[in-house]
């Protein structure tokens, strides 16, 4: 996407030229152009200003107008090649504002599971330091149970144990609520 009319005169000034036409009136409307063009009339609200990223470079932030995303900016890096006169734009994203909504910090699985999260069938990932698994590479003869041939982890001795321990005498051996429920 390009705007290649020129308001005024051209300049022969290399920096002055890029800088003035990327930060322009120009400028600003091929970066809504291509912005609108992402979002949809309804996503894009008013333009919050524009900084110059290098002499052939800019960025154009924009308010986002979308359900959700208050605080959000649509950005559009716009160009104006060596001997140009006219803007192109080189990418368009959603990016978070200083004071937008984001998600909280991440905490891994197994710190947010809580009693009575999980349903019968529910499964989860096993953590990679979990001693109750072995690499299918690091087994020697006996030294854990070959269950699934070619996957890369299977049980080990301590793992078999558990789960035979856990399937005969836990709250989910067979004759527990949870397995006449499931």
């Amino acid at each position: 996407m390009s705007s290649r009319g020129h308001q005024g005169r051209p300049s022969h000034d290399r920096t002055r030229r890029g800088r003035g036409v990327l930060l322009s009136a120009q400028g600003i409307s091929t970066a809504r152009e291509a912005v609108l063009d992402v979002a949809g009339p309804d996503g894009v609200g008013e333009h919050l200003g524009g900084s110059s990223t290098s002499p052939e470079t800019a960025v154009h932030r924009f308010a986002c107008k979308e359900r959700g995303y208050r605080g959000w900016e649509w950005i559009a890096v716009v160009a104006c090649p060596p001997g140009a006169d006219y803007v192109t734009v080189n990418e368009v994203a959603l990016h978070a504002g200083d004071r937008a909504l984001s998600a909280p910090a991440w905490v891994p699985y197994e710190d947010r599971v809580r009693p009575g999260d999980l349903q019968p069938g529910d499964q989860l990932p096993l953590k990679v330091d979990d001693p109750r698994v072995v690499d299918e590479d690091d087994l020697v003869d006996d030294d854990g149970v070959r269950r699934n041939p070619g996957t890369m982890r299977t049980l080990s001795h301590a793992g078999w144990d558990a789960a035979v321990r856990r399937w005969t005498t836990g709250d989910t051996g067979p004759d527990s609520e949870f397995a006449r429920r499931a």
